[in-house]
């Protein structure tokens, strides 16, 4: 899961076995607008400026609603210093 509509299609063309789905926004990143797939192991990539309050609100999701949410690793350590200035998601890092 990404932010925008942008970066699930760049990423479903560089990562096609994958199904990339997008929030629409920073601030649809909630309950109400993520329920239909509570059930399912989802791999969380936020925008770099995004990435502390993005962990917050998974701790949130997964303890009160039971989402499986998860950021990879990997994903946690391209998110660097510069990445968060240049406001990069996963598109830009792998493009890069």
């Amino acid at each position: 899961m990404v932010e925008s509509e942008k970066t699930a299609l760049i990423m479903s063309i560089l990562v096609p076995q994958t199904t990339w789905l997008a929030t629409g926004g920073k601030q649809n990143f909630k309950h109400e607008m993520l329920w239909t797939i509570c059930e399912q192991d989802v791999a969380v990539y936020p925008d770099a400026d995004a990435l502390d309050n993005w962990s917050r609100k998974i701790e949130e999701l997964n303890h009160e609603h039971g989402y499986r949410f998860f950021i990879p690793d990997w994903y946690r350590e391209k998110c660097t210093t510069e990445a968060i200035a240049k406001k990069m998601d996963i598109a830009d890092m792998m493009l890069v």
